[in-house]
């Protein structure tokens, strides 16, 4: 009988961990967390909101991730009364329209840095973003049409991995007053959840029953198609090129929704050559955080974003020359210090999404080298950002000691909201940048414990969501990539065969879609690659890096309806590795 991995994980340093320090994951330690009075000189907004504030300056974190402007900590200086009085009533809370300029030197900032010196460092990067206030229906829709638009305004989103799902809907909504592509697409998102039972952990789940609401998304969205088609015809200014790119970014997003999964990729990929072909002149590349005022920033980092999502999913298998060339001309790296200790689950949340991001970026402009370079060796410059990286991801996982010890696991949440969760996110990626470049394979061996701590996660959320969220046998939609990605990295990656085809199993017990990633044929493309390794395992069940699959690819043939899947077999040196192909059919089991 085949083990299944169900314990609590340390996470550490990914040197090898020995089974004696592994015996010891499920001691309870005894350092305990110190106590955090609530604050009594938070900012105003915080103070309007009756949030406790982080208090850190120039503007608290609390605020900028939540989405609003922080205004500062005047009402503690001398004058405070009429300050505070002031600045509350002229509270900067109303969104900005997509059309207005801005100044990126303006932004509201905070200090991403060490507890121990927050008060005197410089501020380093920019967070704050304008939350969604009174937002209109557009008056060229028709009745009929009004109703499913006020329905989409009116959904809150769910995230449960910090991923801010639909950070876009703010700019989309109010792009959908003068683009008919946008417009239409927001009303389909609309029929399309009201066709579905949302869970509490923000699922949607298809309702069979109510096959009128499908149908009038399908009409909205052959109308954003023809919008689409329309302003592709007759663009030729900045601002019908970044509506072009908007409409085929929420199109991406609309797609796996209503079925048509296979067409996300389309809709990026035009984005891609409107944005990095021929026309453009400027390498165009955003910061890491946007300035969420303005429309034309918020869309270039909805690009990004969708296209690192899209090469997560489906490997490297397109063209992305232009888009290294125009990263490689600006340098995005930044200096984040990760505090030895958080005071709460929430502030470890965020610092968590803020050097996950990080890491991120550099995988997605790792991913792109350019293999006519090889077999020259990575430059120092970006072995060392690799580094920087790891170390970042390290201190991460030293901090979260500090919250989750003492921190009691509820069995009532969803377990994406449970304490020992905070850490999926930094596993997932201490995994694939460790993996990145040219380092070999069997280095992924020394992270079997990250392993079993995706797979114990994982089956938690199929068994809940089960159970709570009646999802069993039909087919639910995130906005946001939750668990399949961490098992499929599993299913890839891990070579202790137990864990491995569990991974694969937990991918194939339920038809799940989080944002592109389907969980139906991440878990047949990882059995693919399993079966292409075991035939070359020794007698003692050990695969050399002479028989590892890696480099995959994946490429939707939408007629036929079936995945052609490539992948490297051997070392990670031209001339000694082969490639291997498959095609699979969609919705169809292998194992």
């Amino acid at each position: 009988m085949e083990r299944v991995y169900t314990y609590r994980i340390k996470l550490h340093s990914p040197a090898p961990i020995s089974q004696s320090s592994m015996a010891d994951t499920n001691v309870k330690s005894t350092r305990r967390r110190a106590s955090t009075p609530r604050s009594k000189k938070g900012c105003i907004t915080c103070k309007i909101r009756r949030l406790k504030c982080g208090e850190e300056k120039p503007g608290c974190l609390r605020c900028a991730k939540s989405g609003w402007t922080c205004d500062g900590y005047e009402h503690l200086t001398e004058s405070s009364t009429s300050q505070a009085s002031q600045s509350m009533s002229s509270a900067s809370l109303h969104p900005i329209l997509p059309r207005a300029s801005s100044s990126r030197s303006a932004r509201s900032s905070i200090s991403v840095v060490s507890r121990e010196s927050r008060s005197r460092s410089p501020s380093v990067i920019s967070l704050a973003r304008t939350p969604l206030m009174n937002l209109q229906v557009p008056s060229q829709l028709e009745p009929n049409e009004r109703y499913y638009f006020q329905i989409f305004l009116d959904e809150t989103p769910v995230s449960l991995v910090g991923a801010e799902p639909m950070f876009w809907k703010n700019i989309a909504v109010q792009e959908s007053h003068v683009t008919s592509s946008v417009r239409h697409a927001l009303v389909a998102l609309g029929a399309l959840m009201k066709n579905s039972t949302r869970t509490a952990s923000g699922n949607y789940s298809v309702n069979p029953t109510e096959e009128l609401h499908r149908e009038f998304a399908l009409q909205q969205h052959e109308k954003s198609i023809r919008g689409l088609r329309e302003a592709i015809s007759s663009s030729g200014t900045g601002v019908a090129t970044r509506s072009i790119v908007l409409s085929c970014l929420i199109l991406a997003r609309l797609e796996p929704f209503i079925g048509n999964g296979g067409f996300s990729t389309q809709h990026i990929r035009y984005a891609r050559q409107i944005m990095f072909g021929p026309s453009y002149h400027e390498p165009t590349v955003p910061n890491m955080f946007p300035n969420w005022n303005d429309s034309n920033d918020v869309t270039l980092h909805m690009f990004f974003q969708s296209d690192l999502q899209a090469l997560t999913a489906l490997g490297a298998g397109e063209d992305r020359s232009a888009v290294r060339r125009a990263l490689e001309a600006q340098n995005m790296n930044m200096s984040i210090s990760v505090p030895s200790v958080f005071r709460d689950l929430e502030e470890a949340r965020e610092y968590s999404n803020i050097v996950c991001q990080e890491a991120r970026m550099f995988w997605y402009r790792s991913s792109l080298q350019d293999e006519a370079t090889w077999p020259s060796t990575d430059a120092q410059s970006t072995i060392d950002m690799q580094s920087y990286h790891l170390r970042q991801l390290q201190l991460l996982f030293a901090a979260f000691e500090t919250v989750t010890v003492d921190s009691p696991e509820d069995l009532n949440n969803h377990p994406l909201r449970r304490p020992s969760s905070v850490r999926l996110q930094a596993v997932h990626h201490s995994v694939e940048i460790s993996l990145a470049l040219n380092t070999p394979e069997s280095s992924a061996d020394r992270f079997l414990p990250y392993f079993q701590y995706i797979v114990s996660l994982g089956q938690q959320v199929v068994d809940y969501e089960r159970i709570y969220e009646s999802s069993a046998g039909h087919q639910t939609y995130a906005f946001e990539c939750r668990i399949i990605a961490p098992l499929f990295l599993v299913a890839r990656k891990c070579r202790d065969a137990a864990l491995r085809r569990q991974a694969i199993r937990l991918l194939l017990s339920s038809r799940r879609q989080e944002l592109f990633w389907d969980s139906m044929t991440a878990g047949n493309v990882g059995f693919w690659i399993l079966t292409l390794e075991e035939e070359g395992k020794n007698e003692l069940g050990y695969i050399s890096d002479s028989n590892r699959a890696w480099g995959h690819s994946m490429e939707l043939d939408l007629q036929r309806k079936v995945t052609l899947v490539r992948c490297r077999l051997g070392p990670k040196i031209p001339g000694q590795w082969i490639e291997r192909s498959t095609e699979i059919p969609y919705n169809e089991v292998l194992s």
